[in-house]
């Protein structure tokens, strides 16, 4: 059988690829089982240094499996609850993962996979690539994904698109925030390249403080009166690094 998600880790890059390009990426209670594993061991591996997700085919993700949506919706309402965590368990561990993280996107990003992109320190797209809140045309809701979008491109935004159902292109997207670059299809894989190879120079004592940082500066996550608990938790993480070595 084939495996919906491949993860693997070569010379500190560890992947993640959505692998059901047949069914455009969609992901259901086992893909994300599989994400969060992967995520989870990734996490707790130092020789990481930095996170590339993408999606196999001409899609980088079209969110959930409406099969996977019909069942729960004929489920005991536990059933619906559990999937909400799985979801909610998945981006907040990727939005405070340790090290740099970076999506790759072709075709299409729809409904929760948006909240995959928000989560991501940086995003690629292809010029030709396309992203879109569909949820509201399949009457159901981005409950969990919602909140990162906002944070990513505003309250406003995320109104028009969650009520629309709109779909943007590249140059939206970037303009918005959800991505970071928009590039030639024929030159994704190079970019991407680019982007890691950089952070691959660049300190892994240095790129793992940023990310502490980062957790610890959201506004609803700032507390000037942790400052100290902050400058300890660096020095312990620059400390652990060096004596793993």
């Amino acid at each position: 059988m084939t495996q919906s998600i491949e993860a693997n880790l070569q010379q500190g890059v560890a992947s993640i690829v959505f692998n059901r390009p047949e069914r455009g990426n969609v992901y259901d209670e086992d893909v994300l089982c599989a994400f969060i594993v992967a995520l989870d061991d990734f996490a707790q591996d130092d020789s990481v240094r930095v996170l590339h997700i993408r999606g196999k085919g001409d899609n980088f993700c079209l969110g959930a499996d409406p099969d996977w949506m019909r069942r729960i919706g004929g489920s005991p309402r536990h059933e619906s609850t559990l999937s909400a965590s799985q979801i909610s368990r998945m981006l907040e561990t990727l939005m405070h993962f340790p090290v740099p993280t970076l999506a790759e996107v072709q075709g299409k990003a729809q409904a929760g996979a948006l909240g995959i992109l928000a989560c991501c320190d940086y995003v690629i797209g292809t010029e030709t690539s396309c992203y879109q809140m569909n949820e509201i045309h399949q009457a159901a809701m981005p409950v969990i994904s919602t909140p990162y979008l906002i944070r990513v491109m505003g309250e406003r935004t995320v109104r028009a698109l969650m009520l629309t159902g709109a779909e943007i292109d590249a140059g939206q997207a970037q303009r918005l925030g959800l991505i970071q670059e928009r590039v030639p299809e024929s030159s994704l894989k190079a970019c991407v390249d680019a982007r890691i190879e950089h952070w691959l120079a660049l300190s892994p004592v240095t790129l793992r403080q940023a990310k502490i940082i980062l957790s610890h500066s959201t506004p609803e996550n700032f507390d000037p009166e942790r400052s100290d608990d902050l400058a300890d938790l660096l020095a312990a993480t620059r400390q652990s690094y060096y004596e793993s070595k």
